[in-house]
């Protein structure tokens, strides 16, 4: 009976031990340094490139389709004529 006692407690106290680890690490794994505002500044032009390509994708460029080499559909509709 003792050893259900104890049982409880101990895993409750792991559960609180696993807690506190996953959510008190700082930064871990993650950069040390800060990106700078160059970076920042690299990575939103790049990002918002690609969301161009993407817009145009979506609106049924030919020309984009083509330059990737994908066929996003048979029928000639673009995904924009039913999801505006």
């Amino acid at each position: 009976m003792s050893s259900k006692k104890l049982r409880n407690p101990i895993i409750a106290a792991g559960v609180a031990l696993l807690f506190v680890l996953a959510f008190d690490a700082e930064r871990a794994l993650g950069h040390k340094e800060k990106h700078t505002p160059d970076q920042l500044k690299a990575f939103e032009e790049a990002f918002m490139e690609e969301v161009k390509t993407g817009d145009l994708l979506f609106h049924g460029d030919a020309a984009t389709e083509k330059r990737l080499d994908v066929k996003l559909s048979n029928t000639g509709f673009a995904c924009a004529m039913c999801h505006p």
